[in-house]
C-alpha cells in the first residue's frame, strides 16, 4: 500500500464500495421524493435544467419572459398531499404526494410574478396551479411554507374579451380589463378575421404583468382566442390552419399565456366523420410542430351550419384521436350549449353528462353568454345577461358552481347599441348576484 495515499486499484475499490453503499442506503430520487415528509427545494435553477434525479425533469416549462433583464429567479419543489390543493384547467386532485414547483419571474430586486405548477408524469408535464397565495417579494425557496395559503372562500375568476393592439399590446388588454373590474380576461393576438400580427414586445408584456399584479389580475387565468379564419375541419385549407395555429401557440408562449380557445371547425359539406378526422390530423400536426405547454381548449359549438363540436361526443372523438391528450381541454359556452340542445337550466345534470362523456377535469374555460334563441335552435346568437332565454339566475348558478371554482369565466355578450361594452355592469351584477331591472336601457342612457 502507498503510505501517502491510495493506489489506483484501491481508489477504484473504495469508489465501488461507496457506490454500492449509496445504492443500498439511499433509494432512487423518485422513490425518495414520493416518501419523504420533508419539503425539497432547489434554488437558482434555470430554464430546461434538470432539477433532481433522472425522472423529475423540469424541461417542458418555458418562462414567458426569459430574456433581456427578466429571468427565472428561483424554482422550488414543495411536496403536497391529496385533497389539499387542486389545479387549474379543471384538473382533478393530483396523485398523493405530488410536487409543486414555483417559478419566480422578474429580477431578484423586483419579482414580478410567480407561477405555480405541479409536476406530473415524472416531472415531464407542468400543470399550472391556482390555490396558492401570490408572493409579494423575495425568493419562494426561503420562506415557502410560511407564504403558502389555502383559499377557503370561493374565488371567482371573471372577465371578458378585451382589445390587444400593436401600440400597447397586453398593456391595453390589462387596462381595459381593470376598467371593467375584471380579474382575468381573454383576447385575440390580432384581428380574428385576418393574419396580420405585430411582433410581441417583451417590454410591453413586462409592464402589463406589473399592472396585473397591482390590480390583482390572475395572469394564469388569462387566455387567448384563436382567430376565426382557422378551420382545421376543412382539408382544402388544412396546411394554412396548421401553420397559423402553430404561430398562435408560439405567440401565446411569448406572452406567457397558458391556454388558447379554438373553434374545432366546420366540415363544409364533407360530413362530420371526415371533418373530425381532418381536425385530428391538424391538431396532431400542430403539436408535432410545437412542443410548448400552451393548452388548446376546444369550444363547445352551437351546431350552426356544418360546425363540429355541437355534442360532447364529437369533442370526445376529437380528443381520443389526438396523441398529446394532455395538451387538450374544453371551453364550454353557455349560449352554444343552449343552442346546441343542452338544457343549461339543469346544469348539474348537464355537468354530469359532460363528466361521463369527456370528464369535468378537462374544462379549462367557460364563456358566459345569454342566448337570443330557444334551446336547440343551432343559431349561436349571444345576448346580454338576463335578456335571453337562459336567464340571469341560471347563469349565476353556472358561474358559482362549486366544481368550477378555479375555472376562468369570460363574458362574450354583445355591445349595447353596438357601441358600449356592457362588461363593467355585467361583472358588477355577477359579483352581487343580483340583476337590476332594465339595466341595459339605463346603461345606454347613461
Amino acid at each position: 500500500m502507498n503510505t501517502k495515499g491510495f493506489t489506483l486499484i484501491e481508489l477504484l475499490a473504495v469508489t465501488l464500495i461507496l457506490g454500492i453503499l449509496i445504492t443500498i442506503a439511499i433509494p432512487n430520487v423518485t422513490s425518495y421524493l414520493s416518501n419523504s415528509k420533508k419539503s425539497l427545494f432547489i434554488d437558482d435553477a434555470k430554464q430546461n435544467q434538470t432539477i433532481v434525479g433522472n425522472d423529475i425533469v423540469f424541461n417542458k416549462f418555458k418562462a414567458p419572459l426569459d430574456k433581456n433583464d427578466v429571468t427565472i429567479i428561483s424554482i422550488g419543489l414543495l411536496e403536497h398531499e391529496k385533497d389539499k390543493y387542486s389545479s387549474s384547467f379543471g384538473f382533478p386532485y393530483l396523485e398523493n404526494k405530488s410536487y409543486v414547483a414555483v417559478v419566480n419571474i422578474g429580477t431578484p430586486e423586483n419579482p414580478i410574478y410567480d407561477y405555480y405548477v405541479a409536476l406530473q408524469d415524472g416531472g415531464r408535464n407542468a400543470i399550472p396551479l391556482t390555490n396558492y397565495s401570490k408572493i409579494d417579494s423575495g425568493s419562494f425557496v426561503k420562506n415557502a411554507k410560511n407564504r403558502m395559503e389555502l383559499k377557503d372562500e370561493m374565488m371567482l375568476y371573471l372577465g371578458s374579451h378585451v382589445s390587444f393592439d400593436k401600440k400597447e399590446q397586453l398593456i391595453r388588454s390589462t387596462k381595459e380589463a381593470l376598467a371593467y373590474g375584471a380579474n382575468t380576461f381573454m383576447f385575440y393576438t390580432g384581428a380574428p378575421q385576418n393574419t396580420n400580427r405585430s411582433k410581441i414586445e417583451d417590454g410591453l408584456t413586462l409592464e402589463a404583468l406589473k399592472l396585473m399584479k397591482e390590480g390583482n389580475v390572475a395572469f394564469d387565468k388569462v387566455g387567448v382566442h384563436a382567430p376565426y379564419i382557422i378551420n382545421l375541419a376543412n382539408a382544402d385549407n388544412l396546411d394554412f390552419g396548421i401553420r397559423f395555429l402553430t404561430e398562435e401557440l408560439e405567440r401565446c408562449e411569448e406572452l406567457g399565456i397558458r391556454y388558447l380557445v379554438l373553434h374545432p371547425g366546420s366540415h363544409v359539406g364533407r360530413g362530420v366523420e371526415e371533418g373530425i378526422a381532418t381536425i385530428i390530423r391538424g391538431l396532431n400536426a400542430v403539436f408535432l410542430n410545437n412542443h410548448g405547454n400552451v393548452k388548446i381548449l376546444l369550444e363547445t359549438m352551437a351546431g350552426k351550419g356544418t360546425e363540429i363540436g355541437r355534442t360532447f361526443e364529437e369533442l370526445r372523438q376529437i380528443m381520443d384521436g389526438v396523441e398529446e391528450k394532455n395538451r387538450l381541454g374544453i371551453c364550454i359556452d353557455t349560449c352554444h350549449m343552449n343552442d346546441a340542445g343542452y338544457n343549461v337550466h339543469d346544469f348539474d345534470s348537464l355537468l354530469k353528462e359532460f363528466d361521463q362523456v369527456i370528464g369535468i377535469e378537462k374544462i379549462g374555460c367557460i364563456h358566459i353568454n345569454d342566448s337570443k334563441n330557444d334551446i336547440g335552435a343551432h343559431k349561436d346568437r349571444h345576448e346580454n345577461l338576463g335578456y335571453g332565454t337562459i336567464g340571469f339566475d341560471s347563469l349565476i348558478k353556472i358561474i358559482y358552481h362549486p366544481l368550477l371554482e378555479d375555472i376562468p369565466k369570460i363574458l362574450e355578450t354583445p355591445f349595447i347599441n353596438r357601441e358600449f361594452a356592457p362588461y363593467k355592469k355585467e361583472i358588477e351584477m355577477i359579483r352581487s348576484k343580483k340583476m337590476e331591472d332594465n339595466w341595459r336601457e339605463t346603461f345606454a342612457e347613461e
